[in-house]
């Protein structure tokens, strides 16, 4: 942490992996990193990020690992740009209260999402937007109530699923049904 409020000008070009948790950031503006052609891990966990700009991962970076966790954050960043080579998004902690299928569009490689401690307000039920080749999806920790028939039957790659810390008051008998066979459920304190 060196409180700050921008991103630094003076990261190397060729630099892999670029960790700026714990600063004072609270937006991301156009091609923020561009000229960091080699970054594959960006890492902006605890800033005050409130806004990113639609173009900041503009540039060509082959991002495959993008973590927001502990902002301010009410929806997910546009991933056009990052969208062939994003692996993981994590967005924990943060206001998100809609997940939609266009914020993941082109996101083919994507297998980890991690929206825990999130307010999905509009979401009684588990979004069904959710990328068919998840293998882990975390979506514990927000108000989800319900889980309907087949509602993973889309999700042929999932392994592991956390609806911890919700408000699950009902699980259809076939909710799980169609879908990949899950090695890891967990439902503790619901």
């Amino acid at each position: 942490s060196k409180n700050y409020t921008v991103v630094p000008g003076d990261i190397p070009a060729n630099e892999t992996a670029v960790i700026l948790s714990k600063n004072l950031l609270q937006t991301l503006g156009d091609n923020q990193f561009s000229l960091l052609t080699s970054l594959m891990y960006l890492v902006l966990s605890e800033n005050l990020l409130t806004y990113i700009s639609d173009s900041a991962f503009q540039g060509g970076a082959p991002i495959s690992g993008l973590y927001l966790d502990d902002n301010q954050l009410s929806k997910i960043p546009n991933l056009s740009d990052v969208a062939a080579t994003l692996w993981t998004l994590s967005c924990n902690g943060n206001q998100i209260t809609t997940v939609t299928q266009a914020e993941f569009s082109g996101c083919l490689q994507l297998r980890d999402l991690k929206l825990e401690n999130n307010p999905l307000l509009n979401y009684t039920v588990v979004p069904g937007d959710i990328l068919a080749n998840e293998t882990a999806v975390i979506l514990s920790k927000n108000l989800l109530q319900t889980l309907g028939d087949n509602q993973f039957s889309l999700l042929t790659s999932l392994m592991y699923l956390v609806l911890s810390e919700n408000l699950l008051t009902y699980i259809s008998d076939s909710a799980f049904q169609g879908g990949a066979p899950i090695s890891g459920l967990y439902l503790d304190d619901n």
